[in-house]
């Protein structure tokens, strides 16, 4: 009797082990795989902002517009921590959106973005 009763818990144990490994693989694997894509869309954001900083610092003066202190001040921000970028404040934005407006193209700020970096 003693050993059909063991017998029986190993069985239960057994179906139990292949339910939770049914169970728990494939939301490993899920949580892996959010894991590492999260990664990826955060370096990809980084290294797009990274472009638009060394954009913003390397052009001068494009049609008579100068770039503003915040902007400069945002893109070296940027820089310095491109792991996580800072937000614009509301005059950085205009300034960048009068750049994008005027020679986005040749900065090279339009075709990172049509790449997707």
């Amino acid at each position: 009797m003693a050993r059909e009763t063991d017998k029986d818990i190993w069985d239960k144990l057994e179906i139990a082990g292949k339910v939770t490994g049914a169970v728990l693989v494939p939301v490993t694997i899920a949580y892996s795989v959010y894991l590492w894509n999260a990664e990826r869309s955060a370096l990809q954001t980084s290294a797009t902002m990274t472009g638009i900083a060394v954009s913003v610092l390397t052009a001068e003066n494009i049609d008579g517009v100068r770039n503003s202190s915040a902007l400069k001040d945002w893109a070296i921000a940027v820089l310095e921590a491109p792991e996580d970028p800072p937000r614009l404040n509301d005059e950085a934005a205009q300034q960048l959106q009068g750049l994008a407006a005027s020679e986005a193209f040749d900065l090279g700020i339009a075709s990172s973005f049509m790449l997707g970096l």
